[in-house]
């Protein structure tokens, strides 16, 4: 029998506001959500694990105590309409990590194959 977790409702909050997804696109994750954050149902692990997929959090910081504050590990040139955006969308997030790690692979096999710099290849 599935065994329900305790999730802090802030957590959950955080969770709808970082993924930008709108209610009225997708009225299910919200009613989850809210279900969760009121305290009529709690989740599952299943239920808890599939949520994060849908709004794109790493399914641990679901069990974290407060929101983390998540910062772009780059510097960030970025503007809309001439004012600074203030927190980066999940996926953009996803394709920073995913390109760092494809320089951090690229820049191993570099080291083993004794390339000094890019000009040798």
């Amino acid at each position: 029998m599935p065994v329900p977790i305790n999730i802090k409702p802030e957590i959950i909050r955080w969770a709808l506001e970082r993924s930008r997804l709108e209610e009225k696109d997708y009225p299910k994750i919200f009613e989850t959500a809210h279900r969760w954050i009121t305290g009529q149902k709690k989740p599952t692990w299943q239920q808890l694990t599939n949520w994060a997929k849908e709004v794109m959090v790493p399914h641990g910081y679901l069990f974290l105590n407060k929101p983390p504050q998540e910062s772009l590990p780059i510097t960030d040139f970025r503007t809309f309409k001439s004012q600074t955006i203030t927190a980066p969308s999940p996926n953009l997030l996803n394709i920073i990590y995913n390109m760092q790690t494809c320089q951090e692979w690229m820049h191993e096999i570099a080291m083993a194959d004794e390339y000094d710099t890019v000009g040798n290849f």
